[in-house]
């Protein structure tokens, strides 16, 4: 059978960004991994008191901004209404927006760079990445890749030296040495390396790399003294070995060899992490504090306690930063909100915050099946861990990081082939059919 080549010169068809356009992007990502809070912070008041609300902005996302608003300059509403671009990024983005405008007519400018850092930049990332060609995807996942690997390693490397590389994070004072590494907060730097161990072992054919990978994610962990991010993945790992060998003795694709050595490596990897984690420095705080009598769990279990002194027009509408910095100071139980669906809910009120989260796990659920296999366990796993600690309720490139680890799908082996059976060069802009969520 003879199938016509897809024609590639219509624009609107086959839209991608020009090379500007592709540049700030890539500079933005660049930024955002690199430039933690505690390092940004040694040039501009980014989350220190006072300063221009300007310098309130990380550059990385000012560059993303920058990218996305020169395509709808040159495209319009059409950057929404393009086949290809995510129908949950496209409608958080906008629920975004909307979210800002209630806080500036709520509370004025205090905590609008929060949520135009964290989140409406992770939506314009993910809008822009379905303008890309494959071939820039697969790029951007390898950078993040190595990233996270060379992230993992620094963990190490701090922890055995006792020395932090990068500058005190504002939000990152401990009693037991953490490691910072590159992205800062201990608890950001779990729950980005707990995606990464996952997708290491999500992969059909997994091979000693992977393993390997996987073993120094989890090691970072340790590191970065993160227990429930240590125990959550360590459990999905578990579960994602015995469910993947499950289904193969179900669809009889498993080879006796195979089934022999799953015990001998399961034992292996046990041992391993076990091995990290009491008889290296690795697993200090993890074993230090496992009676779970250390403040930071006390302010997790209490943290509702917070609601008490509110009234019913607080809880439903939310209340004003500087409101809930005096709440903090006067409360005895903890100096922090440990949990983002609790901060979420008092900086923007029941009222916005339920379909703030709806908005939020349709994103998270579409981004992951975007990612390769694995990739909606891998934001189970995330949002698990996300709920424990406020890694999403600071300003933070933790989506960003996420999404880039996601960036190259599942079927690249499957879309060369059908790229090659229209004659539809790799390079070229993913066709409409192929890109759809």
């Amino acid at each position: 059978m003879i199938t016509k080549p897809i024609e590639l010169q219509t624009s609107d068809q086959y839209s991608a960004l020009n090379k500007i356009e592709k540049l700030l992007l890539l500079t933005g990502i660049s930024l955002r991994f690199l430039f933690s809070n505690g390092l940004l912070n040694e040039f501009l008041p980014y989350t220190s008191e006072g300063g221009s609300g300007f310098f309130k902005i990380h550059p990385g996302s000012l560059f993303i901004s920058a990218a996305f608003f020169l395509i709808f300059a040159r495209r319009g509403f059409r950057v929404f209404s393009f086949d290809g671009t995510p129908r949950a990024a496209t409608s958080f983005f906008i629920f975004l927006i909307l979210v800002i405008f209630y806080v500036l007519v709520r509370f004025g400018s205090s905590g609008v760079a929060y949520i135009f850092d964290t989140h409406v930049c992770a939506s314009m990332v993910v809008i822009l990445f379905s303008f890309l060609r494959e071939c820039d995807l697969q790029g951007i996942k390898k950078y993040s890749v190595w990233f996270m690997v060379l992230n993992s390693t620094l963990a190490i490397f701090e922890v055995a030296t006792q020395t932090h590389i990068m500058p005190e994070d504002a939000y990152a004072k401990f009693a037991i040495f953490r490691a910072y590494s590159i992205l800062g907060h201990p608890l950001l730097n779990a729950a980005a390396t707990s995606v990464f161990v996952v997708l290491c072992l999500a992969r059909e054919n997994r091979r000693v790399r992977d393993w390997l990978a996987a073993l120094l994610g989890l090691a970072a962990i340790m590191a970065f003294g993160a227990r429930a991010s240590f125990a959550v993945t360590a459990i999905a790992v578990v579960c994602m070995i015995l469910g993947r060998e499950l289904s193969n003795i179900y669809k009889r694709r498993a080879k006796a060899v195979a089934l022999g050595l799953l015990p001998i490596v399961l034992t292996l990897f046990f041992l391993m992490t076990m091995g990290l984690l009491l008889f290296t420095p690795l697993g200090e705080r993890l074993i230090s504090m496992s009676d779970f009598s250390d403040t930071s769990t006390s302010a997790r279990l209490s943290v509702l306690s917070v609601y008490d002194s509110l009234n019913p027009n607080e809880v439903w509408w939310g209340v004003d930063p500087s409101y809930k910095r005096t709440l903090l100071i006067a409360n005895p139980d903890f100096d922090t909100i440990e949990n983002f669906w609790v901060a979420v809910s008092l900086n923007l009120g029941l009222i916005m915050m339920v379909p703030f989260a709806v908005f939020l796990l349709l994103f998270l659920y579409r981004v992951g099946r975007r990612g390769k296999p694995g990739g909606v366990f891998a934001m189970l796993v995330f949002l698990i861990i996300a709920s424990t600690n406020n890694s999403l309720a600071i300003k933070t490139p933790l989506l960003v990081v996420i999404c880039c680890l996601m960036a190259a799908s599942a079927e690249e082996k499957g879309r060369r082939e059908c790229f090659k059976l229209h004659g539809v060069n790799f390079r070229s802009p993913l066709p409409n059919e192929w890109r759809r969520v």
